[in-house]
C-alpha cells in the first residue's frame, strides 16, 4: 500500500565531500516528480552546504551541472609548504583561501558580495561544528542574521585535520566542518520542520580500501565517524531520508573525472527513484496552480 506524503517544504544535504556531486541526480529526480516547487528552506552541513547555498541562491540545476562537471575541483586546494610546517599550531594543511575565492564567486554571480549576510538569504541553513563548546552551531536568518554567508559556509567546511579552522567571530571558539557533530542534523529542526524536510546522507561499502595519500587517510577516518553517528537517524527518520550508496568514493578526491562525477549523478538519480518507488516512503504531488 502506498502511503500518500506531503511533497518537502525543506531540503536537507548531509556532507559527504566530492560525493555531494551526486545531489545532482537527486534533484534531477525530484524535478521530474514536481516536488521542489514546495521547497522553501534548503538546509546543509559540510559539502552539503554549499550545495544548499547554490539552490538557496536561485541556481538552476542545469548552471549547478554544468559547475560540477566541468570545473576543476583541485582549484580549491591551498597548499603550501608554509601552512604544512605549522600544521600543530593552525590544526590543518589547508588555508581555505582558494575555497573562499570559490564560495564568494558563486555569491558574486548573483549579485551579492562576499560579506552578504543570511540576511540576503533568508532561506538557507548551515552548521558548523564548535570544538570548544563540543556543540554543533546553527547559521540561519533565525539565529546569526549578520554573520557572512561566505563565513559559514567555510567554517561548515572546514574538513578536520585539512583545513585550518575557523574562529567564531563573537565566542572566538573554534570552528570545524559541521559533519564532526552531526553529519545530519534532523534532530536539529524542531518536530514539525523535521515533518515537512527530505534529507540525503551517503552509505559506504564495507571491504578493503586502499590508502594512497594523506587525504586519503584523512577521508577514510572521518568517514567512519560520519557512519557511525548517523546510522540510528537513518532508521528513525528512515521515510524522509534517501540514502546514496556510493561504494568507497574518497570524500577529499578532488581529481575525480568526468566519468566518475557522472556515475555519482547517475547513483543518485537511481537511489531517488529507489526511494520515491518503496511503499512505506512513497510521496503524493500536491495539486497546484502556480
Amino acid at each position: 500500500m502506498r502511503i500518500p506524503r506531503i511533497p518537502p517544504k525543506r531540503l536537507l544535504f548531509s556532507g559527504g565531500g566530492m560525493r555531494v556531486i551526486a545531489y545532482l541526480g537527486v534533484l534531477q529526480v525530484l524535478k521530474e516528480e514536481l516536488l521542489l516547487k514546495h521547497v522553501r528552506e534548503f538546509c546543509g552541513v559540510s559539502a552539503g552546504a554549499l550545495v544548499a547555498t547554490m539552490m538557496a541562491l536561485g541556481y538552476s540545476l542545469e548552471k549547478i551541472q554544468r559547475f560540477c562537471l566541468e570545473y576543476d575541483f583541485t582549484n580549491v586546494r591551498s597548499l603550501e609548504p608554509d601552512t604544512m610546517l605549522q600544521f600543530t599550531e593552525t590544526f590543518g594543511i589547508d588555508s581555505g583561501y582558494m575555497l573562499k575565492k570559490l564560495i564568494d564567486k558563486i555569491l558574486k554571480h548573483k549579485n551579492l558580495s562576499n560579506d552578504a549576510t543570511f540576511q540576503d538569504v533568508p532561506n538557507l541553513r548551515i552548521w558548523a561544528s564548535d570544538i570548544n563548546s563540543m556543540t554543533l552551531i546553527e547559521f540561519s536568518i533565525q539565529k546569526t542574521p549578520n554573520i557572512s554567508i561566505s563565513f559559514a559556509l567555510r567554517a561548515s567546511m572546514a574538513f578536520p585535520l585539512y583545513y585550518i579552522p575557523l574562529k567564531h567571530p563573537e565566542s572566538g571558539n573554534i570552528l570545524v566542518d559541521g559533519a564532526v557533530f552531526d553529519n545530519y542534523p534532523i534532530l536539529s529542526l524542531t518536530s514539525k520542520e523535521r515533518d515537512e524536510t527530505l534529507g540525503f546522507i551517503f552509505e559506504s561499502k564495507n571491504g578493503h580500501i586502499e590508502i594512497s595519500d594523506i587525504s586519503k587517510y584523512i577521508s577514510v577516518i572521518i568517514q567512519g565517524h560520519y557512519r557511525s553517528l548517523y546510522q540510528n537517524h537513518i532508521q528513525q527518520y528512515r521515510n524522509k531520508t534517501i540514502v546514496i550508496p556510493c561504494g568507497n568514493f574518497p570524500m577529499l578526491h578532488f581529481e575525480a573525472s568526468l566519468e566518475e562525477k557522472m556515475t555519482l549523478i547517475k547513483c543518485g538519480r537511481k537511489a531517488t527513484l529507489d526511494f520515491l518507488n518503496n511503499s512505506y516512503c512513497s510521496i503524493t504531488r500536491r495539486i497546484s496552480v502556480c
